[in-house]
């Protein structure tokens, strides 16, 4: 038989994408301004120690399962702009975690291109599980944390994410 874990009880907590310390260079008044407009809130980290706040559990390195489990617990994960495209905010899509998603003032120099930190969870998956904000404009941030914590999610994988999309790919270089 096969048995199916309960479904984990989301909190009212968010996390902060970005393991390195680099990631958090010139985003500590954004994050301040939401903890001050949110003085309930709780946000993790899986950096060490980049500033200090009372409101910010700086975790460390996290397996994969904790990683999962945090973004499960989670209502939203807050990109602070880099990495560029990484998988995190699928990782929180996936387990009904809403991702906000960073559109910056003016291209990053390397990826000219690019508007924001994951423009194709903006484009494909849609309002429901991204919410955009302008980087350098704390009270759209806020407003992302505040539908988030507001919403409730499933946990969804992307059709393009499935076994069945991912087959079509490979055998589409292929032929």
């Amino acid at each position: 038989t096969s048995q199916t874990s309960p479904p984990i009880k989301k909190k009212n907590q968010g996390v902060i994408w970005g393991k390195d310390s680099k990631h958090f260079e010139g985003r500590t008044s954004q994050l301040n301004a939401l903890l001050a407009a949110e003085p309930h809130l709780q946000l993790f980290s899986t950096a060490n120690t980049v500033f200090q706040h009372s409101q910010i559990h700086w975790l460390g390195h996290q397996t994969t399962q904790q990683w999962m489990q945090l973004l499960a617990e989670s209502k939203f994960l807050i990109g602070l702009g880099n990495p560029l495209l990484g998988p995190s905010a699928i990782d929180a899509i996936s387990v009904g975690c809403m991702f906000l998603n960073p559109i910056y003032s003016s291209p990053l120099r390397s990826h000219e291109w690019f508007n924001s930190q994951h423009p194709y969870a903006a484009s494909h998956i849609g309002l429901s599980y991204v919410c955009s904000f302008h980087q350098e404009v704390h009270s759209e941030l806020i407003e992302c944390v505040h539908r988030a914590l507001n919403t409730e999610l499933i946990p969804m994988i992307h059709e393009d994410f499935k076994w069945v999309r991912y087959l079509q790919r490979v055998a589409t270089i292929f032929s």
